[in-house]
């Protein structure tokens, strides 16, 4: 129980992926973020992890894609520290979006949290994440 684990919340993934096939241009590849260990201690698992969601997405083209979109991947190192995690989320959905005259802005407010420091079950880390969202929300959102 030394270990610290961490989760953090994010609502917004599965709409991401609708709007970004939805408003890109009919040629550009529908672009997937994924924050993992590259480096590090659990460096060997995240290479593997992102190979696994690389081969799954390979998989999707060669079936036409999203919407006859290509599906690509962007990777960020994370090293396994939440830390450096909320930022790379931050960065994935920075992408503006231009549909017809306007420009389209996403932003995110990141809640983290940490077992057993700030819970020991499902409910109580997501309860504690949550909270951590509205404060970062309170700072200005677009935060963590």
């Amino acid at each position: 129980m030394g270990k610290s684990f961490f989760y953090s919340l994010a609502a917004l993934s599965s709409f991401l992926v609708f709007v970004t096939a939805s408003i890109a241009a009919a040629d550009d590849p529908v672009v997937l973020g994924m924050s993992t260990a590259l480096t590090g201690p659990t460096a060997e698992l995240g290479r593997r992890m992102r190979d696994g969601v690389i081969l799954g997405l390979e998989r999707i083209n060669l079936e036409g894609g999203i919407q006859g979109r290509q599906v690509v991947l962007r990777a960020y190192d994370d090293g396994y520290e939440p830390q450096r995690v909320a930022p790379n989320m931050l960065n994935e959905l920075s992408d503006v979006f231009d549909v017809d005259s306007h420009r389209l802005f996403v932003t995110a407010s990141i809640g983290i949290s940490r077992y057993p420091h700030d819970a020991e079950d499902m409910t109580g880390l997501m309860s504690s994440a949550d909270a951590a969202m509205y404060y970062a929300k309170s700072c200005g959102r677009n935060n963590f």
